[in-house]
């Protein structure tokens, strides 16, 4: 496995994590600081796949 596939695992793996606690979490601050950290998580996705074109 190259490492651009490893690293986009590892990004996928953490967005099923942080969505994960999203569903699960009862408290809205909690749940707030979850999709702030996905936001940024995608974002910086976003930025990495930009650069691999």
């Amino acid at each position: 496995m190259s490492s651009l596939e490893e690293n986009k695992e590892a990004r996928d793996q953490k967005a099923v994590e942080l969505f994960r606690l999203i569903r699960s979490e009862k408290h809205t601050e909690k749940i707030k600081k979850y999709l702030d950290e996905l936001e940024e998580h995608l974002e910086l996705e976003d930025s990495q796949t930009e650069h691999t074109k």
